[in-house]
């Protein structure tokens, strides 16, 4: 029996160990604790009065912004001026709701119309990110197109170039310190750069959701820059609207949230707001006034909650260490605020963990919620919730989480061919100051040891210094030039794939469920087969897996469809390679198989003759002169699948020779 195999049967004993105690345990939604809720008994017992500090009577009507010294407590924690911020009722995900609603149909500073009268509009969302922001993208229409997350925020240089050339981006969701699931803390740099980038659209907007402002689990506290003194500094005053609340502070069902922003911004949602409300609830404002009396009042009750939730923090960590670390099968975060975990597990595992989770009596976030429409391309991130249960019952729930890793995990390893050996690396990474650790325990081939690039080093995403522009990587790589193509090289195909996967989130989501779609084709065939010879891993692949790699693409470009119901042809073309004097694949359902294609060219071939003969057959489907197009009055339709491809066009062969080659025009925008 192989050490592979024995792990695999352990863990399948504790599995069925697990299910057999019957646990009834929730990790699903960061909520506070009941002894967290406790400690706000006291406010049940105030106002001692109805009057405000003005002599407000605050069982009446009126102050639409809110009352004055609820505003001065918490402009300095939220970094929004008293004048500039408005106090409403107990929930902020309700005021971001109606800030969508109001740009929609209202028009923002700033903007020549309404949203909804723009036609698509497009949000950037980090990735991971916060599941209920997704949620309101896609109750609106809202395109969401993911970004990756760095230590110090989202990918700045992804985001810059993409509201630099999109007017139809309006938006991007931030969840600045202590980000949810990942905990990281937006450095002065991010910030900064959030508020000085250009923007195609004038009425460009930063969700800047500061929900976890105060929520420290150490004495070394996040310290974020000032976003809306910084928008104001480099000329975009309007750009930033800054949601925060008490939600997670006093208590949950009777908070008080807040939204702040520039003079502009701020009467713009008054207006708004006075044909909704008539004013908030100002008695809850009043009493939250008397129990938390001043800054050190909010500080010191923070530090009360800390106190009952930080050893919850420590034992997810503790557990996870002991139980998966060094073994090469989990990653995680180790936050120092918010309120959750982000928990990595093998490519392709996540939803099954959950599911095994979830037959155990332990209740998870489905997968994919981390990520727009629910859908993590990797399908590997896990948000962990460890607030709510008791100490006992958390320890217990991640002990079965961690049996559920090692079963799946070892039975995938099971699956397939053996790999190199691996090794543990710690990763340790700045969070702007929040003292953020992730413990990284990644597969690494062994000192010296160069693993078949085409098979082992697509099976792990991680993250590399430099990043390859999507647009140019593939026909740098293959060294498109001039007016024909070179053969194709096995370690072309190599490289293309190395440096492609590592990036996907940088691809907008047809592209990168194509590239997905079409690494795993290719690797589910490499599984079933035995090791080559040195000499010989690049022989060439048989013809079917051509056809498989054609037949996901066109099955993803259809689900991708379905599920948007108003594809994203025109946002993802902007991107797309495209030949000089060529259409640019125009048709709806066919943008995320087009992409497909194009990689399956560089992916699938690896012997000269077979180079040219699919290159010939993908591109001929690719390269649709424009006028033709035009001729019949509409878009080119889908391309088929190379399966489906009757005939292989003839074209020039790069040699000069006659015969089944493929000519490739120069690559233009």
């Amino acid at each position: 029996m192989t050490e592979l195999t024995a792990q695999r049967e352990q863990a399948a004993r504790d599995y069925d160990a697990l299910v057999r105690r019957g646990l009834k345990l929730d990790l699903t939604r960061g909520k506070p604790s009941p002894r967290q809720l406790d400690l706000s008994d006291g406010m049940n017992a105030l106002p001692s009065t109805h009057l405000a500090a003005d002599g407000t009577d605050c069982r009446n009507y009126g102050n639409l912004q809110g009352l004055t010294e609820i505003r001065e407590l918490f402009a300095g924690l939220l970094q929004v001026p008293a004048a500039q911020l408005l106090a409403g009722g107990n929930s902020s995900l309700a005021m971001m709701h109606d800030t969508i609603v109001f740009s929609l149909l209202s028009v923002v500073p700033g903007a020549a119309r309404r949203w909804a009268d723009e036609g698509e509009i497009v949000f950037l969302c980090p990735v991971p990110g916060y599941d209920r922001h997704f949620a309101l993208c896609e109750r609106f229409g809202i395109t969401m197109v993911q970004v990756p997350m760095t230590a110090e925020g989202p990918d700045m240089d992804v985001v810059e170039r993409l509201v630099a050339e999109d007017p139809r981006v309006k938006g991007i969701w931030c969840v600045p310190k202590y980000s949810n699931p990942s905990g990281v803390s937006y450095s002065d740099e991010t910030v900064r750069r959030l508020a000085a980038m250009t923007t195609a659209a004038p009425d460009f907007r930063i969700f800047w959701d500061n929900a976890y402002a105060i929520h420290h689990l150490t004495d070394e506290h996040a310290e974020l820059a000032d976003l809306l003194a910084l928008c104001e500094e480099h000329g975009n005053a309007d750009r930033a609207f800054v949601f925060g609340s008490t939600s997670k502070v006093t208590l949950a069902g009777s908070g008080v949230a807040f939204f702040g922003s520039s003079p502009a911004n701020v009467a713009w949602y008054l207006a708004n707001l006075s044909k909704q409300s008539i004013g908030p609830d100002k008695i809850n404002q009043l009493r939250h006034v008397e129990f938390l009396r001043d800054a050190e009042g909010v500080a010191a009750h923070m530090r009360r909650h800390a106190e009952l939730i930080w050893p919850k923090f420590e034992a997810v960590d503790r557990i996870l260490t002991k139980e998966l670390g060094g073994t090469g099968l989990a990653s995680w975060t180790a936050p120092a605020g918010g309120y959750f975990v982000s928990l990595d597990v093998p490519e392709g595992c996540a939803k099954e963990v959950v599911a095994k989770a979830k037959a155990a009596g332990i209740a998870l976030t489905p997968a994919g919620a981390t990520h727009p429409y629910g859908d993590d391309p990797a399908d590997r991130t896990i948000r962990i919730a460890p607030t709510y249960p008791d100490l006992e019952e958390l320890e217990e729930a991640i002990t079965g989480l961690t049996v559920c890793v090692r079963l799946v995990a070892t039975e995938r390893s099971c699956s397939r061919r053996p790999e190199h050996p691996t090794a543990a690396r710690p990763r340790h990474s700045g969070a702007g100051g929040g003292g953020r650790v992730e413990r990284a325990n990644e597969a690494v081939p062994p000192s010296g040891a160069r693993p078949r690039p085409a098979r082992a080093e697509w099976m792990s995403l991680g993250a590399a210094s430099a990043v390859p522009e999507a647009e140019d990587v593939l026909p740098r790589l293959a060294g498109v030039e001039g007016e024909t193509h070179p053969r194709l090289e096995g370690d072309v195909v190599a490289r293309a794939v190395v440096e492609l996967l590592p990036h996907q989130q940088r691809l907008l989501p047809g592209r990168r469920l194509g590239l997905v779609a079409a690494a795993g084709a290719l690797r589910a065939h490499d599984e079933q087969q035995p090791e080559p010879p040195e000499e010989a891993r690049h022989a060439e692949r048989p013809q079917q897996v051509h056809e498989q790699v054609g037949v996901l693409a066109h099955r993803q470009g259809q689900r991708q469809h379905d599920v948007r119901e108003r594809g994203e042809a025109e946002h993802d073309v902007a991107l797309v390679p495209r030949a000089r004097g060529t259409s640019c694949l125009a048709g709806k359902e066919s943008h995320t198989a087009s992409w497909v294609l194009v990689i399956a060219c560089f992916l699938v071939p690896t012997s000269e003759a077979a180079g040219r003969s699919t290159m010939a057959r993908s591109f001929g489907m690719l390269a649709r002169p424009e006028a033709e197009a035009r001729s019949v009055g509409h878009d080119p339709p889908a391309p088929t699948p190379p399966c489906q491809q009757g005939r292989t066009p003839d074209r020039t062969d790069p040699s000069g020779q006659s015969g089944p080659g493929v000519r490739i025009p120069q690559i233009g925008s």
